[in-house]
């Protein structure tokens, strides 16, 4: 039979080295439309800005916005995520 603990005690959590951590990535991108002389495509979009948002359930003060601008930017922000996880 299992003993359980008096009525009103508490227990307190020591090891966190030992705690499942979890982490999430949100991203998103803003386009713009160019026109195009191709049909029956007349638009195509550009990636000009994405932003990515680290958030680490365990400890928000890892939680990290990052934004990238320009033709490169989509590389960027992947490059960056990647050498994170790696």
């Amino acid at each position: 039979l299992a003993k359980l603990p008096e009525q009103g005690s508490t227990m307190k959590f020591e090891n966190h080295i030992k705690k499942e951590r979890q982490f999430m990535v949100y991203a998103d991108t803003e386009a713009t439309w160019v026109k195009t002389n191709d049909k029956p495509e007349i638009h195509r979009h550009e990636i000009n800005s994405c932003c990515s948002y680290f958030v680490c359930t365990f400890d928000n003060s890892r939680n990290k916005l990052r934004e990238f601008v320009g033709n490169n930017c989509m590389v960027d922000m992947l490059n960056e995520l990647e050498d994170f996880f790696n």
